[in-house]
Order: structure tokens, then C-alpha cells, then sequence
């Protein structure tokens, strides 16, 4: 489930990961899919975080910094 701030709703998301993705929303908030690659990653994409699994099959979540982030007040609360 994934809280959306803008609709104030929660959004039930049913997604089976069983390999390291990249889980990404399109730009209106309509749709929650996995990538592959980061390249693949689309320009109005939004990256939501990197689920990665290591050799134990243990996973790990990570939200990175976007590449071009400006560094204001608006993107510091978002962070």
C-alpha cells in the first residue's frame, strides 16, 4: 500500500518482485511498475526506489537522489 499525498488516499499496489527493479510511477499517479534498468527508466517517470536482492535473497529499499535535484527549500522537504 502506498500512501498518495496528493489524493490523500491510499493505494493499494499488488506487485510480485523477484529480482532487482526499479519501481516507478507515470506522472499522473495512474500507474506503479517495475524497470528493469535504470536506463529504462522514462524521462516522466517518477522513480519511487530501487528494491535490490542480494545473493542471501535479502532485499533492500533505496530511494536516491535524483541526478539533476535542485538543492531548495521544496526539494529538501520533499527529501
Amino acid at each position: 500500500m502506498i500512501f498518495d499525498y496528493s489524493k490523500k488516499s491510499v493505494q493499494t499496489v499488488k506487485n510480485i518482485i523477484v529480482e532487482s527493479t526499479y519501481v516507478v510511477r507515470d506522472k499522473n499517479n495512474n500507474l506503479i511498475e517495475n524497470k528493469p534498468q535504470q536506463s529504462s527508466i522514462q524521462k516522466n517517470d517518477v522513480l519511487l526506489f530501487h528494491v535490490l536482492i542480494d545473493i542471501n535473497n535479502k532485499f533492500s529499499l533505496y530511494n536516491p537522489i535524483p541526478k539533476r535535484f535542485k538543492l531548495n527549500n521544496e526539494n529538501i522537504n520533499i527529501i
